[in-house]
């Protein structure tokens, strides 16, 4: 219960408030948190935000992050609503032309172009580019091989 208001605590906001807490304890930037818990920056952003779920994995990275007994984030996760994957999209700010110019460029190209972005936009620019294209690579790579089966039908 909330001592304020009486009502039931929300988990997913009282872990957030912890790392934040442990974060400013350690006087550390959340890219170091993403780092301990070994995600991008981003993901731990759509985490913070809830529109993605937390695995196992990154459960027990939080747990060793905030000092605590392992096992105790992933229990309280559990406890969690799921996280719908409507609420899941690729950022905004890559336009339509981007994603489409991703899917027919090589990975060599890509990475090329992600060393371009970071000179202008640092390392979490790179790695939001990277993690986008990469998701278009994949979207790509998915219909390929459905269309492929489809002919060999």
């Amino acid at each position: 219960m909330s001592e304020s208001s009486g009502e039931p605590e929300d988990p997913h906001h009282s872990l957030m408030l912890a790392l934040n807490r442990q974060r400013q304890d350690k006087i550390v930037k959340w890219v170091d948190v993403a780092r301990a818990l070994k995600i991008t920056p981003q993901h731990l952003s759509r985490i913070r935000k809830r529109e993605s779920p937390i695995s196992e994995d990154v459960a027990y990275a939080m747990d060793k992050f905030l000092e605590r007994e392992p096992g105790t984030t992933w229990l309280t996760v559990q406890s969690m609503p799921a996280v719908s994957n409507s609420t899941r999209s690729i950022s905004p700010e890559w336009s339509a032309a981007q994603r489409a110019k991703w899917r027919t460029m090589t990975p060599a190209e890509i990475v090329a172009e992600g060393k371009r972005v970071e000179t202008k936009f640092g390392v979490e620019g790179r790695l939001a580019y990277l993690e986008a294209a990469h998701h278009e690579r994949a979207k790509r790579t998915a219909a390929d091989s459905a269309s492929s089966k489809d002919s060999a039908s």
